[in-house]
């Protein structure tokens, strides 16, 4: 098993197919819950099927590097505002995915986020940093969709740290993109300096960010590529 310290969040990044969903599922059944299956057949979309069904087997995978249980007896449980957390919380985790990829986030017992997100120069990102950014960010801002993502991951992936999702305020604060990236925000919504976060680019033409509640420096771990393969019977 893997072993993981408070100072290290490992960063697991898969790609993931977006068709093939009838094929695909009967090789990774076994790894995801009866509840799981089910939720994948809802989506009317077959990437969005596939997407589901794909990441949420990954994230069993990986969970189950760091346990010593079989996927399906992992117990995964939403919090009050709909967070995954394992039951016992030995674990901290996060997963975030986007077509075509799945980034998943694990340390050891700090509150943890991640997002990751296509940079597509299709959307109007300009319209979108009026209802995002805070004012400091929008003078900052350079019309590039890579900085806007830049940004946007950052604020999703502080925001599913906190366990708030899109009810905290997304123009409540906001990011310098220096390396590491620094947060600013009031007093009485947060210390900026109980947060580490990482900014990167997982493959070309994507965008991800990680925040972990810590106030001492973080080891980011991002696990080899093959690593990742290995833990399902498809392509990734």
């Amino acid at each position: 098993m893997l072993e993981l310290s408070d100072d290290v969040v490992d960063l697991w990044i898969g790609r993931l197919p977006s068709s093939g969903f009838d094929s695909i599922l009967p090789r990774i059944a076994s790894g995801l819950t009866p509840a799981e299956i089910e939720a994948a057949h809802r989506f009317v979309f077959e990437r969005h099927r596939v997407l589901y069904a794909v990441s949420h087997a990954l994230l069993r995978a990986v969970l189950r590097q760091y346990l010593d249980r079989q996927e399906t007896a992992i117990e995964i449980v939403r919090g009050e505002r709909g967070r995954p957390e394992l039951v016992d919380r030995s674990l901290r985790f996060n997963l975030s995915h986007t077509e075509g990829i799945a980034l998943i986030g694990v340390t050891r017992s700090s509150d943890l986020g991640v997002d990751v997100e296509r940079v597509d120069d299709r959307r109007r990102v300009a319209d979108l940093t009026r209802a995002v950014f805070t004012a400091a960010e929008l003078r900052a801002w350079d019309g590039e969709a890579e900085t806007f993502f830049s940004r946007w991951t950052l604020k999703e992936a502080y925001a599913k740290a906190r366990g708030l999702g899109l009810a905290l305020g997304l123009q409540d604060f906001g990011f310098d993109l220096t390396e590491p990236p620094q947060l600013h925000c009031a007093p009485e919504l947060d210390d900026p300096y109980d947060w580490r976060f990482l900014s990167f680019q997982p493959h070309d033409g994507f965008r991800a960010a990680a925040a972990v509640r810590c106030r001492s420096s973080i080891v980011w771990r991002r696990i080899a590529q093959e690593t990742v393969t290995s833990l399902l019977p498809i392509d990734l």
